[in-house]
């Protein structure tokens, strides 16, 4: 939202996310720059980000080996929030206030200075010091400071994916991704005192989509879709709507993008149950 305040927004002949990853894909957008973003999990279309991403030079500023980071080409290591000073602004527009804790580990520098840097080596200057920028912040949007709030965010970033979702088939259900809380491939994932909270790959039925697949709680089930599986084991939750089954995103062992082909955010998809091996 800060960036977006800004005014750093695709202009005339510029491409939002999706456009550049689908132009990077087929071969037309030959680099891409990514600032701390695992699009292989997050990005609705785990296909097109595959593409992308292995298909252009791709220089990404990171704290961890996430997916995406390891199919980098060059791989600038960030300072972690506790390491920088300045301020972030909120999806709801709220800025808050970050003062840096500690020095950065290692050869980590801020993602700002980074950014700087890398602009200064292919001949364009973005600031002369952080003074200017704040100078520069302050012109655009106001005095941005801790307290603040932006205006809504405008709906050209709210937009929603072109495709619809489709009924669901008579051996199927629609699938709704869900967000939960530490689930994902950021600081949780790679911090050891968080892995007791972080969720396991799970679908969500109805109890009476439960009873018409022969499922029970714990038991293991594949969702396909567009010739795409994951694994996942059952929960009833009466508050799951029938007809829909619900699973976790962001969860790097059943990537539910994977299922989401064209970035459609509700899809049809079949389930079987799997076969569960004893040992001897």
């Amino acid at each position: 939202r800060g960036a977006e305040a800004m005014g750093v927004l695709p202009g005339p002949g510029g491409l939002a996310t999706g456009e550049m990853l689908k132009a990077a894909a087929a071969g037309e957008l030959k680099a891409l720059y990514i600032a701390g973003a695992n699009l292989l999990s997050t990005f609705p279309d785990r296909q097109v980000a595959e593409a992308a991403l292995t298909n252009a030079f791709v220089v990404t500023t990171e704290l961890f080996l996430n997916e995406s980071a390891q199919l980098a080409d060059v791989i600038l290591p960030a300072s972690s929030i506790s390491e920088k000073t300045g301020t972030f602004t909120t999806l709801d527009g709220t800025v808050q206030a970050v003062k840096q804790a500690k020095k950065p580990a290692g050869i980590c520098q801020q993602d700002g200075d980074i950014l700087v840097a890398l602009a200064a080596a292919m001949g364009a200057k973005l600031s002369g010091s952080p003074a200017d920028t704040a100078l520069e912040i302050a012109k655009l949007v106001g005095k941005l400071e801790p307290g603040v709030t932006l205006n809504g965010a405008p709906a050209s970033l709210l937009r929603t994916a072109d495709a619809q979702p489709a009924a669901p088939t008579p051996e199927g259900l629609l699938l709704v991704p869900i967000t939960k809380l530490y689930a994902g491939t950021s600081t949780a994932k790679f911090d050891a005192e968080f892995n007791h909270v972080q969720p396991v790959p799970t679908a969500f039925f109805n109890p009476a989509d439960a009873a018409r697949f022969g499922l029970k709680a714990g038991e293991p089930v594949e969702l396909t879709a567009v010739g795409a599986g994951i694994h996942l084991n059952v929960k009833v939750d009466r508050s799951v709507v029938p007809g829909t089954v619900q699973a976790i995103r962001s969860l790097s062992e059943a990537p539910v993008n994977l299922l989401t082909a064209g970035g459609a955010t509700i899809v049809p998809v079949t389930v079987a149950k799997l076969a569960v091996e004893v040992a001897d």
